[in-house]
């Protein structure tokens, strides 16, 4: 998650800063916009794309790791409860609950910020039905009591109702504000806002909302000066139409405090040349932030290579499931090629010696070994009883074929043993054997899970021939 969460803010930061450098100030508005909700989705998609190159960058992190959305820690000192207290350190709290902690707080403001973005969409929607409307050519005009600047959110212009009826609107006004339905602006914003909402740790997707609102400014402009021509007139009209902010960051108004910009945009000569480069360029960045940002396409199908350490309560150390000393471990290790691309799954029972753990652990650093799983005494605890349970379901399985084989024989055996029966006794004789090589199967089982003592199988019966010659 950690790694998706770099990935995604480096990519945003490189296409956002990419975009004030090179696209904000020339005239290829609808271009601008696309780039724009692109970026917005190459922030939150890019990390999961199939392919990419960032994670040889980032050290520690395992390509396999970053593919399955899991991150290898480094080698950091593992302390059984029981340890913390005998040394004397002072308590500190645990990763599960630095880990509950920041979920809650992420929760927490999350749905703050939530009920505030409802709160707004409930307002604006609320006054569509509550105060007079009227209509504009396509467009509803929702007639506001409050004094407030223009703005539109859907399909509805909002205004003040005494401005409108005294016609201290004017008609570029509109026309702006329509622009902003019919390009469907809105939903621009929405998209923005519920992302910003979910990443509200992040500052840049606060830049990017107000970029897009300036582009759109920068689009409805462009609409109102070639339906009007008059490019003075609408300038002196936009400082008459500035008002305080609305507090509601949703709508598309004259409130925006980039009026400086939007003048500089109109005044600036467009250059064909420069846009077309421009233009190659942005298609260029988002190209290169998908490969970039990705996940790296063998990550999701190589196999890392694995081993595991298991530190009990001795100077004993299971290593690969081999019993070792801990004076040979470091020798064992350093016999594995590649250490690098190991990961080691790290596992330490409640009461092992706090010495042993960190000796062990400074072996794995000098034997380059540091991608580490480390499993706690609950993982430890459930793997231990999901292995119980397997032993057991084979167990039960191997007795059931045994008890199946016996009967099968006592059946086989109870045959009359004569020339006239041979066939009975060879049908009879193939089952019993089928009963046996499925016994057999069973305790070849039960011996890779690591059972010991197994009973030795119940004798096999002669076949047909031998009894019916035993019998004469």
């Amino acid at each position: 998650m950690i790694i998706y969460l770099v990935k995604s803010a480096l990519c945003l930061l490189l296409l956002l800063g990419l975009y004030h450098l090179f696209l904000e100030r020339e005239r290829m508005h609808h271009f601008n916009r696309a780039y724009l909700l692109l970026t917005l989705f190459m922030a939150v998609a890019a990390p999961l794309m199939p392919f990419g190159i960032i994670e040889n960058w980032l050290p520690g992190v395992a390509a396999a790791d970053l593919a399955s959305g899991r991150f290898s820690e480094s080698v950091q000192p593992v302390l059984p409860v029981s340890d913390k207290a005998s040394i004397g350190h002072p308590s500190i709290p645990s990763k599960p609950t630095i880990i509950i902690l920041a979920a809650s707080l992420y929760i927490l403001i999350t749905a703050v910020l939530l009920i505030k973005f409802l709160a707004g969409i409930h307002f604006l929607l609320s006054s569509m039905r509550r105060f007079k409307t009227a209509m504009y050519g396509n467009s509803i005009v929702v007639l506001l009591k409050k004094q407030t600047g223009p703005f539109s959110f859907l399909n509805c212009i909002f205004v003040n109702e005494r401005e409108y009826l005294d016609g201290k609107i004017g008609r570029e006004i509109i026309i702006h504000e329509q622009t902003h339905i019919r390009q469907r602006h809105s939903w621009d914003i929405l998209a923005v806002e519920i992302i910003r909402i979910l990443f509200w740790f992040n500052p840049l997707f606060y830049r990017l909302k107000r970029a897009m609102q300036l582009n759109h400014e920068f689009i409805a402009d462009r609409a109102v000066l070639q339906k009007t021509g008059n490019r003075s007139r609408y300038q002196h009209i936009l400082f008459r139409a500035l008002q305080p902010a609305s507090g509601n960051g949703m709508v598309s108004s004259f409130n925006y405090s980039l009026t400086k910009k939007r003048f500089q945009m109109m005044n600036r000569p467009r250059s064909q040349s420069d846009i077309l480069f421009k233009q190659t360029v942005g298609v260029t960045i988002l190209f290169t932030a998908m490969v970039l940002f990705g996940i790296q396409a063998d990550a999701q199908t190589q196999d890392r290579k694995t081993l595991s350490i298991e530190i009990g309560t001795s100077q004993v150390i299971m290593l690969d499931g081999k019993e070792i000393h801990f004076s040979h471990l470091e020798q064992m290790l350093s016999t594995y090629d590649n250490p690098e691309e190991y990961v080691v799954h790290f596992k330490v029972h409640p009461n092992a010696p706090f010495g042993l753990i960190t000796d062990v652990q400074r072996i794995l650093r000098r034997t380059d070994l540091r991608r580490l799983n480390y499993s706690s005494e609950d993982t430890l605890k459930s793997d231990l009883v999901r292995e119980a349970r397997t032993l057991r379901e084979a167990r039960i399985s191997m007795q059931i074929a045994e008890a199946r084989f016996i009967q099968q024989s006592e059946a086989y055996m109870s045959l009359e043993a004569k020339e006239s029966n041979l066939s009975r006794l060879q049908e009879a004789y193939q089952e019993v054997s089928n009963l046996y090589e499925r016994l057999r199967n069973k305790q070849g089982d039960l011996t890779e899970l690591g059972a010991e003592q197994l009973p030795p199988p119940p004798p096999f019966p002669p076949d047909p021939e031998r009894r019916i010659n035993n019998r004469n």
